[in-house]
């Protein structure tokens, strides 16, 4: 923390707009609360939590600078027990109620797994259910594999095909209830990039953003960690600068997509993020 602070006026003159705390889960940590004021400090404008929602009731009088949290929820109470544990479905749920009560945004974040595609994406429905029955927007993601999650999620990756119909049946959604958080293009896009089209999406990842990990490390994004360079040593500003430029991503359908969207100036990524 202490280096940390040591960096504000630089990240602040390097015009940094946007900062998420993102994980493993970031309520771990201890000095969370001190750091999401340190983002305040360096001017910076919006300011974003991951988390599972399991210890935001314990945490929220320490999250006063976190602007908008996005939380967890894997499918239906059914599958996200399953995959989170019993009596986690409804420690989201109580998440979601006390992240309203607080005056933040709070929007959902859940994933187009094997589970919710079976029984004619039987879990796909219960979770647009939620989303309408809670008041709550809600974001879906491709499931891909990176260096921290590889030996793990296998078990829970999908067929192209039903990636396909799911993501249609997602902007579907989209269209009729404008319940679904950041931008619709990033599905479409998803969808060309599966059926094997080449996307029309530019990966900023390294030169306008980038992920700074826990050790210190500045990459430019979860797929490329091997181009990291130690933001310790070099300092945040200096390190993401030496970040290779001509850095591309072949996981355009990733989370980062969004970024990716709004940094090639996406009109409708623009009005979707303007509009919420």
């Amino acid at each position: 923390m202490r280096f940390a602070r040591s960096q504000n006026k630089g990240i602040e003159k390097a015009g940094t707009v946007s900062w998420s705390f993102t994980g493993g889960e970031p309520l771990l940590r201890k000095d969370l609360g001190p750091l999401a004021d340190f983002t305040k400090e360096c001017g910076i404008n919006s300011v974003e939590l991951n988390t599972n929602g399991l210890l935001y009731k314990y945490r929220r009088n320490e999250l006063d600078s976190v602007d908008k949290i996005f939380i967890s929820l894997d499918g239906p109470r059914e599958i996200h027990e399953a995959m989170r544990g019993i009596g986690t479905y409804d420690k989201v749920v109580e998440a979601i109620d006390l992240t309203k009560d607080d005056g933040k945004q709070v929007s959902v974040i859940s994933v187009l797994s094997e589970q919710n595609m079976k029984n004619d994406f039987e879990g796909l429905r219960k979770l647009f259910d939620f989303s309408i029955e809670n008041e709550v927007k809600i974001s879906f993601n491709v499931i891909y594999t990176h260096d921290f999650n590889k030996d793990f999620i296998q078990k829970y990756e999908t067929e192209i095909g039903k990636n396909i119909q799911a993501l249609k049946l997602i902007i579907d959604f989209d269209k009729k209830t404008e319940l679904l958080d950041r931008s619709s293009s990033l599905y479409i896009e998803a969808i060309k990039q599966l059926e094997g089209k080449k996307t029309k999406v530019k990966s900023f990842a390294g030169v306008l953003y980038c992920r700074l990990l826990p050790n210190g490390i500045v990459a430019p994004c979860l797929f490329n960690l091997n181009e990291g360079i130690n933001g310790t040593r070099f300092g945040f500003v200096k390190a993401f600068k030496m970040l290779n430029k001509k850095h591309t991503c072949n996981s355009n359908y990733s989370h980062d997509t969004n970024n990716d969207l709004l940094y090639s100036l996406n009109l409708n990524s623009i009005f979707k993020l303007i509009s919420k």
